[in-house]
């Protein structure tokens, strides 16, 4: 099937599907991140020309793919220190900095459509906006889509996995990786998400009873949870991939 990908300056109307798009693809958890709800509707607002649709005919938008523009150096060291980092860098006014690379911050994709590679459309798409404004290189904070049924292996180990051609063992790491990207490191503290034990017991569905780590539906480690503080933080590891643009 045929599907149009557009960015928001060229299809403003379908900014109003987004949100709804984005509650559906995301665990309630991912939502409630601080920074994205300070800095996430800037995208559309700052930067509608970064941020890519994918249409039907009907015009529903099945997937999303967001962006931002950023400078980097070119070296590990120089990486925004997470995915919030990157969101920030990218929605803050740059200063004698002229950005040469293109961050991606989320793929969603509408559940029903899962599994016709769309993913890999959408990843061409920022590919492709990132060649046609002159960025060297496209870099994505990954969150791995596997990783939150191996809770208790360390990222640094997960992303290291391969299968048997030498691809990486994570499905949404080998989308990157089969288009060319390469992995450059784990970003430990990628998100970090608050909550008062109240607030995890809804986000997760799970009663919560007692102080302690807790493995929670679509985590990709465990949530650390105090009743005594009223608070649970989960604290995301991602790990950094980067194409490069000819």
């Amino acid at each position: 099937m045929n599907y149009t990908l557009a960015t928001i300056r060229d299809s403003p109307h379908l900014r109003v599907q987004l949100g709804p798009l984005d509650n559906e693809g995301w665990p309630p958890f991912m939502t409630n991140d601080p920074v994205a709800d300070k800095h996430w509707p800037f995208l559309c607002e700052m930067l509608p020309q970064y941020q890519l649709t994918l249409s039907n005919k009907e015009n529903q938008v099945i997937a999303a793919g967001y962006t931002v523009p950023l400078y980097w150096d070119g070296t590990i060291e120089g990486l925004p220190e997470s995915w919030e980092d990157a969101l920030i860098q990218g929605t803050t006014p740059h200063q004698n900095r002229k950005p040469n690379t293109l961050s991606a911050l989320a793929i969603v994709i509408r559940p029903s459509f899962r599994g016709q590679k769309l993913s890999t459309q959408i990843v061409q798409g920022m590919r492709a906006l990132a060649q046609q404004h002159g960025y060297t290189s496209l870099i994505a904070p990954v969150r791995p889509s596997l990783k939150s049924r191996y809770p208790l292996i360390p990222m640094e180990d997960y992303v290291r996995w391969t299968r048997e051609d030498g691809l990486p063992f994570d499905p949404w790491m080998r989308v990157h990786a089969r288009l060319g990207a390469r992995i450059l490191k784990v970003a430990p503290r990628s998100m970090v998400i608050p909550g008062t034990v109240q607030d995890w017991e809804r986000w997760s569905g799970m009663k919560l009873p007692q102080s302690g780590a807790y493995i929670i539906p679509e985590a990709l480690v465990p949530l650390e949870l105090s009743h005594e503080r009223n608070e649970g933080i989960y604290i995301e590891p991602n790990v950094w991939m980067q194409h490069q643009i000819s």
